[in-house]
């Protein structure tokens, strides 16, 4: 059975939120136990959270703070056991259909000056665009999951990224892929430049990284 629980954190009508739960449940012949919580307990034995009345999130912060331990629980519950929330499911969606139109619209240019232009600047866009999506609070995609949980338990995400990358690299080239200088820049780069991200852009996100 899944439990579902709502954060009471003091929002607004939270029990229209639990009806409503409990009918598409219901709907759906799907076993779940919705229930209004702030009990830390409660929430390590959910299966699904629910934060209500996010369009005021830094309200939402400062009333979670003051119930102790909430905040940090629910940092365990997105980024160590890593729960996949919005931002998971937009990266999975979104990546490959954005870089198939990308690499239809922009094609490769004759010059190897703008080549390298574009790897520059197209390695920066990436790795900043990395750490303001994931500052947002609303979920890593898989594989910067996979980083964020890492460095959760101590390397730092600089660190992580580059074993992460080097890792892909490597069963790549195992693997009869091609690569080149392009490679090789954006493994030692994107990593530095996605934890100055994370640190620059991170307003305040309960599931991003400091």
């Amino acid at each position: 059975m899944k439990q579902i629980t709502i954060i009471d954190y003091g929002s607004g009508n939270v029990l229209s939120a639990q009806k409503s739960f409990i009918k598409v449940a219901s709907e759906n012949n799907i076993e779940a136990n919705v229930i209004i919580s702030k009990n830390l307990n409660d929430i390590r034995n959910s299966t699904h959270i629910v934060l209500p009345g996010q369009g005021a999130f830094s309200t939402c912060i400062a009333e979670i703070k003051k119930t102790k331990g909430l905040i940090d629980e629910l940092h365990n519950f997105a980024i160590i056991k890593q729960k996949p929330f919005l931002g998971t499911i937009l990266n999975i969606l979104t990546i490959g259909n954005v870089l198939d139109l990308t690499m239809y619209f922009i094609p490769t240019p004759e010059s190897i000056m703008m080549r390298h232009g574009y790897l520059y600047f197209g390695t920066v866009l990436f790795a900043m665009g990395v750490g303001i999506y994931i500052g947002s609070g609303l979920g890593p995609g898989p594989r910067d999951g996979i980083m964020t949980g890492i460095a959760k338990r101590g390397p730092s995400v600089r660190v992580t990224r580059i074993a992460i990358d080097f890792t892909a690299f490597v069963s790549g080239v195992l693997l009869g892929g091609s690569y080149g200088y392009g490679t090789i820049f954006m493994v030692l780069i994107v990593g530095p430049i996605v934890q100055f991200s994370l640190k620059r852009y991170d307003k305040g996100a309960i599931f991003s990284l400091k």
